[in-house]
């Protein structure tokens, strides 16, 4: 795990979802023309929201997430990721107005190869996320109700750029 976390990086998670949204709006962008009910994907953020993290790894976190929100809402709906600083802690919430996880199934969703998708899915992407998460310091939470949809919050210890320097070499004269 250390030696993993020495090579972390300063990771703005705003730019991160920003570059989810982009990557996966082909999924939902295209749906008119299919004669499909229109999905409509939204980002809040404001400011920067920076965390010591691997990009890669992060990216992988919230395309799983934001493409669980998009299955979710396949009949039309809405995804809204918000991303915030606030005590010390960046979140980021994927939010979606489906159908929601029935409560009995909820406790299973981190469960490797648990899937409610069928032959769509592998019943990894939570399992992984949520190690990813925990590898940055973080936390991985799902909440949901039947009806009114799922919100996904990860949570993971902020930090200023002037932290993620590398030490200064060589002698002060």
């Amino acid at each position: 795990r250390s030696q993993r976390q020495a090579t972390f990086q300063h990771v703005d998670l705003a730019e991160v979802c920003a570059d989810v949204v982009e990557l996966l709006r082909p999924l939902w962008s295209s749906r008119r023309r299919g004669y499909k009910a229109p999905i409509a994907v939204r980002l809040r953020a404001s400011g920067m929201a920076c965390v010591s993290g691997d990009p890669t790894e992060l990216r992988e976190v919230f395309t799983n997430l934001l493409k669980n929100s998009l299955d979710a809402v396949e009949g039309g709906g809405t995804v809204v990721i918000g991303v915030e600083s606030r005590g010390g802690r960046v979140r980021v919430q994927v939010a979606d107005d489906g159908a929601g996880i029935p409560k009995d199934l909820l406790g299973k969703v981190f469960t490797p190869f648990f899937t409610t998708k069928g032959e769509k899915g592998t019943g990894l992407g939570l399992c992984l996320a949520q190690q990813i998460v925990e590898r940055h310091g973080g936390d991985l939470t799902l909440a949901s109700e039947v009806g009114h949809g799922t919100t996904a919050t990860v949570e993971i210890p902020e930090t200023s750029q002037g932290s993620m320097l590398p030490p200064v070499s060589g002698r002060l004269e």
